[in-house]
């Protein structure tokens, strides 16, 4: 299958492409594009469908550069994926013992603290992401990091073992 664009999805991805952004919401979309905000799902899901883009969640999209060629495929860096769920958050718990080598286990799940106010569980792209709520006295303790490829907050190794003694459920018990 080849991947056509139409001219306002062009307009859209080169943008997307010129200004180094991997995400895309409706909003950002009808904004650029000038456009209205069903309009704009219209043409996000049309790209989703040709594989230009992928779904993270509804009403956000991850962009699948045309570097990627004709197979298109989407990151699957689940911390990239991550960082997309909730704002504002930062990784901990048993994702940032692993990502700092404090285990040498990784989780089926990815631990996400925000200061959301609810605890849940999301599925995205079949992997399960634990959203932890933090109260805002414990929510400190971390910086931006690369990992895998992805600019994304994480706990610094400090703050993973507060963290995990605090919540020690998050962190496999201890």
């Amino acid at each position: 299958m080849s991947r056509s664009l139409s001219n306002l999805e062009s307009k859209l991805i080169l943008h997307l492409e010129w200004e180094k952004l991997p995400v895309v919401t409706v909003d950002d979309a009808a904004h650029f594009l000038g456009i209205s905000r069903d309009y704009a799902r219209k043409v996000l899901q049309r790209l989703a469908r040709d594989k230009w883009l992928a779904v993270i969640i509804p009403g956000k999209y991850e962009l699948i550069p045309a570097e990627r060629g004709e197979h298109a495929f989407p990151d699957t860096n689940p911390l990239f994926i991550g960082s997309q769920l909730v704002t504002p958050y930062y990784f901990s718990f048993a994702t940032a013992a692993y990502f700092h080598g404090l285990t040498t286990q990784a989780s089926q799940t990815v631990f996400i603290a925000t200061l959301e106010s609810k605890t849940h569980r999301r599925l995205v792209r079949e992997k399960t992401y634990q959203i932890v709520h933090q109260s805002l006295h414990h929510f400190f303790g971390f910086r931006e990091v690369n990992a895998y490829g992805s600019q994304i907050v994480m706990a610094e190794p400090e703050k993973t073992i507060l963290d995990a003694l605090h919540r020690p459920i998050y962190i496999g018990d201890i």
